[in-house]
């Protein structure tokens, strides 16, 4: 009866045992695959983020050749003689360069 106690305990021991060992590498498996899965989420394919950089790069272009020219209007603008000068020589309507001017 007691042979039968101690064979029991250790078929216990060893289910506990496997177990526990089976439970260790199933959570560590789930942890890799979710891992992977951040890794995919997170790359992104080579012509996307070239697309991406190129429009970037443009924009900040634009911002800053737009920022440039408001900022040399400004000044040209500030003495009249070089006011009146632009206005004259820009391509707009008389009616307007009349009416900047006045």
């Amino acid at each position: 009866m007691w042979k039968h106690k101690i064979f029991d305990e250790l078929i216990s021991n060893e289910n506990d045992f496997i177990r526990l060992t089976l439970s260790e590498e199933l959570t560590a498996y789930k942890e890799a695959l979710k891992d992977d899965e951040i890794l995919k989420q997170i790359q992104k394919p080579f012509w996307t983020a070239v697309k991406e950089n190129i429009t970037a790069a443009l924009l900040a272009s634009f911002i800053i050749a737009i920022f440039s020219l408001g900022l040399w209007l400004y000044t040209q603008m500030k003495s009249e003689q070089s006011r009146a000068d632009l206005l004259q020589q820009a391509p707009i309507s008389e009616v307007l360069k009349k009416h900047l001017v006045d």
